[in-house]
């Protein structure tokens, strides 16, 4: 361990004290014992007798969860056993065996006693014995190395022996007692946190794990399906478009809505000839009656298809009246002329669009930027995305189901909380076929979360 840190440093000490003591008694008042520290001192902690520890920060008391959700690297969890630094090694699944370990060494040999509120303790202690001492502000934990832009914790401690000052350890060790013996000021705490670290190296069985992730996934969609999504939006629920889907494409619809409001984003995937057009009109429907402003690229050959259902045709067989513009895939490429719509691309203003749905988005997947001019990504990027913090983005295509995982993965992919592509999580929705739904399958509508690397 380097001791690049405060903590990292003090680890070292007492590590290389406790070799050269045995049978002696440890007494610690802390805010934190993470696992990743107990992994660091757990060879020489087979030399101690018993350890008193007083947890002094109830604001860093474990979850009591049996499941808990500690994946966030950017957290900063409030939990005595865990840190920054824990949680990625976490997820590394290094932390089971030490946990099982930390349990069965604290059942035996510690002593667990937790402040009572309102009652506080200020500062941080560590005794061996009469021999060894460290106060100050430094945590049992591991941090990170520093990086950029992210904030530094400097703490200040105190590191005795007995050769220095042995009379000062002596009177850290008798105010100790006054504390670890006071049922006014102390209570103890050893099994609620025995239970806490069972919790982490519990196994699950691959039928609890399916239907946690399950409700991970679709959890907040329960109590929010079609029946309640129109009694909500009773104007939506009477459109012709919405009257005109089949109840998977209603799934999806629903799912995309809530997606693009929550993500800025969503892809609608479905095979071909499952209806992603119509899905696509009853979303633009929604949002029209938002009054936000749409945009449909299309390839030129679907101009037609998508100008017929904006114009009152007595062939539609979908008689809401929609309001969107239309514009090309090659209208991107172009700065002067007019559109096939009419639209004079010379003023055109891209960031004016609430709402951009992209058929055919599969061709937008090559992001190869050109110096001597620019791609049709980059427009879209630059005066769409870029200019319209709010802009969302629709894109439909059956790649994603038709195609490989490396396929899709070349897709461009907007995120609420970046003007640009990068590393970012995004949702597939997908419509199932009736025939798909009667084998029993996950729903008709599926909702996939993917982890994209561009």
């Amino acid at each position: 361990m380097s001791s690049e840190t405060a903590s990292g440093y003090l680890i070292e000490k007492i590590n290389t004290v406790l070799q050269t003591k045995r049978g002696c008694a440890v007494s610690i008042v802390n805010d934190k014992l993470t696992l990743s520290v107990f992994a660091l001192l757990r060879e020489n902690l087979r030399n101690v007798n018993e350890i008193n520890f007083i947890i002094r920060d109830t604001r860093f008391l474990p979850e009591t969860e049996e499941v808990t959700r500690e994946f966030e690297i950017d957290a900063n969890p409030k939990n005595m056993l865990f840190n920054q630094y824990d949680i990625i090694e976490k997820s590394k699944l290094t932390h089971f065996a030490t946990a099982k370990e930390m349990y069965d060494f604290i059942e035996q040999c510690v002593n667990v006693r937790i402040t009572r509120p309102p009652h506080s303790i200020r500062g941080n202690l560590l005794t061996i014995n009469n021999d060894f001492m460290v106060q100050g502000s430094s945590s049992l934990e591991i941090s990170n190395k520093a990086k950029r832009n992210r904030a530094i914790s400097i703490d200040f401690d105190t590191v005795l022996n007995d050769t220095m000052d042995k009379s000062q350890i002596e009177g850290a060790n008798a105010k100790f007692e006054q504390l670890w013996y006071s049922n006014e000021l102390t209570r103890d705490f050893k099994e609620e946190l025995l239970k806490t670290l069972s919790y982490v190296y519990k196994d699950h069985c691959p039928e609890f794990l399916y239907n946690f992730t399950l409700n991970e996934i679709f959890g907040s969609q329960l109590d929010y399906g079609i029946e309640r999504f129109e009694r909500d939006n009773t104007q939506f629920k009477n459109t012709d478009i919405w009257n005109a889907l089949y109840d998977f494409q209603k799934d999806a619809v629903l799912s995309a809505i809530q997606k693009i409001n929550k993500y800025n984003g969503c892809i609608i995937a479905d095979s071909v000839g499952l209806g992603k057009t119509f899905e696509a009109l009853a979303v633009i429907k929604y949002f029209e009656l938002r009054q936000d402003n749409v945009l449909v690229l299309t390839p030129v050959k679907l101009f037609d298809n998508w100008n017929s259902f904006r114009n009152p045709y007595k062939d539609n067989i979908i008689n809401d009246i929609f309001n969107y513009k239309i514009l090309c895939h090659t209208d991107l490429s172009r700065l002067y002329g007019e559109s096939r719509s009419g639209i004079d691309l010379a003023r055109i203003d891209w960031s004016k669009f609430d709402l951009v749905v992209i058929d055919e988005s599969h061709n937008f997947r090559n992001r190869t930027e050109r110096d001597d001019g620019f791609t049709r990504y980059q427009r879209l990027l630059d005066e769409c995305i870029k200019k319209n913090q709010n802009t969302k983005v629709l894109l439909l295509s059956a790649t994603p189901v038709n195609n490989l995982c490396l396929s899709t993965k070349k897709y461009s992919v907007w995120s609420r909380k970046s003007t640009a592509p990068l590393d970012t999580d995004f949702y597939l929705s997908t419509g199932a076929a009736p025939a798909d739904r009667a084998k029993g399958r996950l729903g008709s509508h599926i909702c996939c979360l993917l982890r994209m690397t561009t």
